[in-house]
């Protein structure tokens, strides 16, 4: 059973290749608790943490885009979330936009602090890679998520369409938006 709080110092790393296959189960578990009654019951059911883990230690030893970093957060019992960010993917954003791809803790422990945390080291690779601006794609109907991000200072993107969420190459019936805002601290 997850973790429904945590008590104690929470640390912020780079993920190292001996965390995939803490990264994959933790990976698997988010997107079940996260996305239960939007994405597909057998879709979720069927996720295997061997994959996840299997795609983020490919991720630590040789990331794409070159410059993407993985930064985890841990506790006394272990990993507790991760995020991944770099170079913003989409070929209609300038050069000094990067992306966090993605932040995913142990369900249970939205809401206190660990989130804020990982977007905050995703943040400041960013600024450190000279990224001003930062978006993100994110389920349309996520709506924590979108909280999340807003208050983060991030706002939906005009210019970028809705566009279908597909795994495996199958459109999972659900729409994903990007947000976008400034990387805090970043130099003009």
């Amino acid at each position: 059973m997850a973790p429904t709080s945590f008590q104690g110092p929470v640390g912020f790393r780079v993920a190292r290749v001996e965390d995939a296959a803490g990264i994959g189960a933790l990976h698997v578990a988010a997107w079940r608790a996260t996305y239960r009654g939007l994405f597909p019951g057998d879709l979720l059911d069927g996720l295997r943490s061997e994959d996840f883990a299997e795609r983020h230690r490919q991720r630590i030893l040789a990331p794409r885009p070159e410059d993407a970093r993985l930064w985890v957060a841990e506790g006394r019992g272990g990993l507790l979330g991760f995020s991944v960010g770099g170079s913003a993917r989409d070929g209609d954003l300038p050069p000094h936009v990067g992306e966090v791809y993605a932040i995913y803790l142990l369900p249970g422990l939205i809401g206190q602090g660990i989130g804020r945390g990982l977007f905050g080291r995703s943040l400041d690779s960013l600024r450190e890679l000279g990224k001003r601006e930062v978006v993100v794609w994110l389920a349309d109907a996520n709506a924590r998520a979108r909280r999340f991000y807003a208050a983060a200072g991030l706002r939906l993107d005009p210019t970028a369409a809705p566009k279908p969420v597909v795994l495996q190459g199958r459109d999972l019936g659900v729409l994903e938006v990007r947000m976008r805002g400034p990387v805090p601290g970043a130099s003009a």
